[in-house]
């Protein structure tokens, strides 16, 4: 059964957030406000779109999501693709443009499962930024269910990950059903 993983890298770049910090990121921060069409988010599409069209990959085999500034490209990816996806991981991130992406999403994935992890004492993306992403997609009906991770910073736990595997297995069960 054909499946993929891939990960876009990231480059260097000065983080707007932290200053005058270099860290990897996959897109900074002014392009969520500034820049339309979104390019990272155009990357992404492009190499799930080979996956699915020139590597034979089906949709309902890919399960999209990151960590962070990944979680917010795997939430635009996974809820804007015209493709429906096994399932969305959401790790220690939160729902870019509030205002406007409910408007973007697509109803492709508005029923696919999303694992969405968070600690409750993240030092980087608000535990409180977390829960309230989870409750605007809650509030439009789509299938979030929302971990939270005692003492658990900007990082992940052994607990985390667990059920992180649990969540893949049953998204992506050895045997998928007839389409």
């Amino acid at each position: 059964m054909k499946q993929a993983c891939f990960s876009p890298d990231s480059r260097v770049r000065r983080s707007l957030t932290a200053g005058v910090l270099y860290l990897s990121s996959m897109f900074s921060y002014h392009y969520i406000f500034l820049t339309s069409p979104f390019p990272p988010l155009q990357l992404v599409m492009q190499i799930v779109r080979e996956e699915i069209e020139d590597n034979g990959i089906p949709a309902n085999r890919i399960v999209i999501g990151g960590f962070s500034q990944g979680c917010v490209m795997g939430l635009m990816t996974g809820l804007t693709a015209e493709y429906k996806f096994a399932g969305i991981v959401s790790l220690s991130g939160y729902v870019p443009l509030h205002n406007r992406f409910m408007n973007m999403v697509s109803d492709a994935n508005r029923k696919t499962p999303i694992f969405w992890g968070h600690g409750d004492a993240d030092q980087v993306v608000s535990y409180a930024y977390g829960k309230q992403s989870v409750e605007l997609l809650q509030a439009n009906k789509f299938n979030v269910k929302f971990n939270t991770y005692r003492n658990m910073g900007h990082g992940s736990s052994p607990q985390e990950v667990r059920d992180l595997l649990v969540f893949l297995k049953e998204s992506l069960p050895e045997k998928t059903p007839a389409l």
